[in-house]
């Protein structure tokens, strides 16, 4: 199963990234419909081209980077196969988001508009056949520290997560 290093943050602006990179960034609107499933995250990631993934993957909830194990799959007929996952699984959420792509090296940075949630980056440290997870966690962490990302906006869990947590606050919020 492939391996990448991941982390999250919460940003208050996308512009610092873009004199960071020297790469140019590619801009993809995705729309990811997760399923409830008894262990680990399942999606098919929609992109703006009318292509389509299925992405399951395993990451612990932690601030801290982290090492995420995932199988990708590209689907033909994601609505197939979204009928299907239905039938198998209920529908866990949605996901929109605006990603805009730089490559730093090993590791893909996002920079996502999350629409209802806000603007994210992301950091995935791909780890080649010759370094190992300390390695993608020291790299994390030094990207951290050039992009002068906080402490206290790193975050632990995934944007389905914070999702369901906004909307439960909102629901009870309407009965209070």
């Amino acid at each position: 199963m492939p391996e990448n290093v991941e982390i999250k943050a919460r940003i208050a602006s996308r512009e610092f990234i873009n004199s960071f990179s020297d790469a140019p960034s590619k801009i993809l609107h995705q729309t990811d419909t997760y399923f409830s499933v008894p262990a680990g995250r399942l999606k098919i990631r929609e992109f703006n081209n009318r292509s389509a993934e299925l992405i399951y993957y395993r990451r612990p909830d932690s601030a801290q980077p982290s090492v995420s194990t995932y199988y990708r799959q590209e689907l033909f007929h994601p609505e197939y196969y979204g009928l299907l996952l239905q039938s198998l699984y209920p529908v866990r959420g949605v996901i929109r988001k605006v990603r805009q792509v730089f490559l730093f090296g090993h590791t893909r940075i996002h920079l996502d508009r999350v629409e209802s949630l806000g603007d994210f980056l992301e950091l995935e440290v791909v780890l080649d056949s010759e370094q190992t997870i300390t390695d993608g966690n020291l790299i994390a962490q030094n990207l951290l520290t050039q992009l002068q990302i906080p402490e206290e906006t790193l975050l632990s869990e995934s944007y389905i997560d914070l999702l369901e947590r906004k909307k439960s606050r909102g629901h009870q919020s309407n009965y209070q």
